[in-house]
């Protein structure tokens, strides 16, 4: 499992930065999809796993979500 899919779309890219920079700039904290890392805080730690997955276009195995509604 790859993190980094924050719109559960089945691919890692700048869609899940813009939902990572919000919730990052908003200070969110608790259950949020952005939480990579899931401590609790959307932080740097959480940027340093959705980075390297981004840079090399990861796609993710799990079902296209957005696709199916």
């Amino acid at each position: 499992m790859y993190a980094g899919d924050a719109n559960f779309d089945g691919n890692i890219n700048s869609e899940d930065l813009n939902f990572y920079e919000t919730d990052s700039k908003n200070g969110a904290s608790g259950y949020r999809i952005t939480d990579f890392n899931i401590d609790g805080y959307v932080s740097a730690f959480d940027f340093n796993l959705l980075a390297p997955n981004k840079r090399n276009l990861i796609t993710t195995k799990i079902p296209n979500l957005v696709a199916s509604k």
